[in-house]
């Protein structure tokens, strides 16, 4: 199943699970591949979910508390 990532216009946080709080819904950009910029929600890497997707990320180079860099 292809994963689909978001983020919202003028965000650095991309998001993979649209069971996420912070799923955006309108004025987003959207694509297919894993971004190469940006950082990764943290609420769509760690919260379980029945629909959850496994992915491989660095490890945070910064402390922040609803991000994740790529």
């Amino acid at each position: 199943m292809p994963v689909t990532y978001r983020r919202a216009h003028g965000s650095d946080t991309w998001h993979f699970r649209n069971d996420c709080t912070h799923w955006p819904h309108a004025e987003f950009d959207q694509q297919s591949q894993t971004p190469g910029n940006g950082v990764c929600c943290m609420e769509c890497t760690y919260w379980p979910s029945s629909n959850s997707i496994l992915h491989s990320f660095e490890a945070p180079r910064h402390t922040h508390s609803d991000r994740h860099p790529w």
